[in-house]
Protein backbone atom coordinates (compact mmCIF):
# COMPACT_ATOMS: atom_id res chain seq x y z
CA UNK A 1 0.00 0.00 0.00
CA UNK A 2 1.29 3.27 -0.75
CA UNK A 3 1.35 5.71 1.82
CA UNK A 4 2.73 9.42 2.31
CA UNK A 5 5.11 10.01 4.29
CA UNK A 6 3.11 12.93 5.48
CA UNK A 7 0.52 10.47 6.50
CA UNK A 8 2.85 7.27 7.85
CA UNK A 9 2.65 8.54 11.58
CA UNK A 10 -1.08 8.71 11.51
CA UNK A 11 -1.03 5.18 9.84
CA UNK A 12 1.24 3.97 12.07
CA UNK A 13 -0.81 5.07 15.61
CA UNK A 14 -3.97 3.46 13.81
CA UNK A 15 -2.23 0.52 13.01
CA UNK A 16 -0.71 0.08 16.77
CA UNK A 17 -4.29 1.11 18.15
CA UNK A 18 -6.19 -1.73 16.22
CA UNK A 19 -3.45 -4.22 17.41
CA UNK A 20 -2.71 -6.09 20.59
CA UNK A 21 -0.65 -8.32 22.32
CA UNK A 22 -0.48 -12.28 21.97
CA UNK A 23 2.10 -14.00 24.34
CA UNK A 24 4.98 -12.99 25.52
CA UNK A 25 4.01 -9.69 24.33
CA UNK A 26 1.39 -10.01 27.53
CA UNK A 27 4.66 -8.81 29.42
CA UNK A 28 5.31 -5.68 27.32
CA UNK A 29 1.78 -4.55 26.84
CA UNK A 30 1.27 -0.84 27.21
CA UNK A 31 -2.61 -0.06 27.39
CA UNK A 32 -2.17 3.68 26.14
CA UNK A 33 -3.04 4.64 22.49
CA UNK A 34 -0.36 5.65 20.43
CA UNK A 35 -0.60 9.30 19.41
CA UNK A 36 0.50 10.39 16.04
CA UNK A 37 3.69 12.23 17.52
CA UNK A 38 4.49 9.21 19.34
CA UNK A 39 4.61 7.81 15.90
CA UNK A 40 6.59 10.04 14.57
CA UNK A 41 9.00 10.06 16.98
CA UNK A 42 9.06 6.49 16.64
CA UNK A 43 9.42 6.71 12.44
CA UNK A 44 12.15 8.70 13.10
CA UNK A 45 14.16 5.93 14.67
CA UNK A 46 12.75 2.81 12.96
CA UNK A 47 10.92 1.74 9.79
CA UNK A 48 10.02 -2.17 10.52
CA UNK A 49 8.36 -3.24 13.48
CA UNK A 50 7.16 -6.68 14.88
CA UNK A 51 6.20 -6.04 17.84
CA UNK A 52 5.47 -2.87 19.29
CA UNK A 53 4.95 -2.44 23.30
CA UNK A 54 3.61 -5.52 22.84
CA UNK A 55 1.46 -5.17 20.36
CA UNK A 56 1.56 -7.67 17.30
CA UNK A 57 2.54 -5.26 14.50
CA UNK A 58 4.60 -7.20 11.67
CA UNK A 59 4.70 -3.55 9.65
CA UNK A 60 7.17 -1.81 7.65
CA UNK A 61 7.47 1.58 6.60
CA UNK A 62 9.59 1.98 3.04
CA UNK A 63 9.58 5.32 1.36
CA UNK A 64 6.20 5.65 0.53
CA UNK A 65 5.45 1.82 0.38
CA UNK A 66 3.84 0.39 3.94
CA UNK A 67 3.74 -3.49 3.70
CA UNK A 68 0.70 -4.64 5.56
CA UNK A 69 0.79 -8.57 4.82
CA UNK A 70 2.03 -9.95 8.03
CA UNK A 71 -0.01 -7.87 9.91
CA UNK A 72 -3.47 -8.55 8.16
CA UNK A 73 -2.11 -12.63 8.41
CA UNK A 74 -1.72 -12.28 12.75
CA UNK A 75 -4.29 -9.65 13.18
CA UNK A 76 -6.90 -10.10 10.54
CA UNK A 77 -8.32 -10.78 6.89
CA UNK A 78 -8.04 -7.00 6.03
CA UNK A 79 -7.19 -5.40 9.52
CA UNK A 80 -5.25 -3.00 8.21
CA UNK A 81 -7.06 -1.39 5.57
CA UNK A 82 -10.17 -1.35 7.91
CA UNK A 83 -8.00 0.54 10.85
CA UNK A 84 -6.68 2.69 8.15
CA UNK A 85 -10.34 3.66 6.45
CA UNK A 86 -11.74 4.52 9.72
CA UNK A 87 -8.64 6.77 10.85
CA UNK A 88 -8.85 8.57 7.16
CA UNK A 89 -12.98 8.42 7.61
CA UNK A 90 -13.13 9.97 11.27
CA UNK A 91 -9.45 11.76 11.29
CA UNK A 92 -8.68 10.01 14.24
CA UNK A 93 -5.89 7.16 15.18
CA UNK A 94 -7.70 6.14 17.93
CA UNK A 95 -11.53 6.64 16.73
CA UNK A 96 -14.26 4.68 18.30
CA UNK A 97 -13.79 1.87 15.44
CA UNK A 98 -10.22 1.17 15.47
CA UNK A 99 -11.00 1.12 19.65
CA UNK A 100 -13.49 -1.56 18.72
CA UNK A 101 -10.92 -3.44 16.88
CA UNK A 102 -8.54 -3.39 19.21
CA UNK A 103 -10.87 -4.70 21.88
CA UNK A 104 -11.65 -7.59 19.41
CA UNK A 105 -8.05 -8.37 19.23
CA UNK A 106 -7.58 -8.22 23.03
CA UNK A 107 -10.00 -10.93 23.46
CA UNK A 108 -8.44 -13.06 20.66
CA UNK A 109 -5.33 -12.24 21.79
CA UNK A 110 -6.41 -13.14 25.49
CA UNK A 111 -7.85 -16.72 24.54
CA UNK A 112 -5.36 -17.74 22.33
CA UNK A 113 -2.47 -16.80 25.08
CA UNK A 114 -4.11 -19.06 27.71
CA UNK A 115 -4.42 -21.92 25.42
CA UNK A 116 -0.62 -21.67 24.77
CA UNK A 117 -0.08 -21.54 28.46
CA UNK A 118 -2.26 -24.63 28.81
CA UNK A 119 -0.95 -26.60 25.86
CA UNK A 120 3.11 -25.14 25.54
CA UNK A 121 4.91 -27.58 28.23
CA UNK A 122 8.84 -27.74 29.08
CA UNK A 123 10.87 -30.69 27.90
CA UNK A 124 14.15 -31.28 28.02
CA UNK A 125 15.52 -34.32 25.30
CA UNK A 126 18.59 -35.58 23.87
CA UNK A 127 19.57 -34.64 20.43
CA UNK A 128 22.53 -36.26 18.79
CA UNK A 129 24.19 -36.80 22.49
CA UNK A 130 23.03 -33.01 23.23
CA UNK A 131 20.66 -32.24 26.07
CA UNK A 132 17.90 -29.81 24.31
CA UNK A 133 15.93 -27.79 27.34
CA UNK A 134 12.55 -26.30 25.17
CA UNK A 135 10.78 -24.06 27.30
CA UNK A 136 7.39 -23.33 26.89
CA UNK A 137 4.86 -20.93 28.10
CA UNK A 138 4.01 -23.05 31.24
CA UNK A 139 7.32 -21.81 32.30
CA UNK A 140 6.43 -18.48 32.57
CA UNK A 141 2.30 -19.38 33.30
CA UNK A 142 2.24 -17.04 36.92
CA UNK A 143 3.85 -14.07 35.57
CA UNK A 144 1.86 -14.04 31.76
CA UNK A 145 -1.45 -15.03 33.38
CA UNK A 146 -1.32 -12.12 35.49
CA UNK A 147 -0.10 -10.10 32.53
CA UNK A 148 -2.78 -11.37 30.70
CA UNK A 149 -5.41 -10.52 33.25
CA UNK A 150 -4.51 -7.22 34.29
CA UNK A 151 -4.76 -6.32 30.47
Amino acid sequence: MIITEKDQPKVLAALYNASAPIGIGFLQYDKNPMTEEQAQELLSQYTRYDYLFGRLMKVSFENEDVYLGLYNRDNGDSWAEMAIAAMLESGDANCAEIQSMHKIRMEGGKQYTRNLIANSKSETKMVDGVTVITMGMSAVADVLNQAVDSA
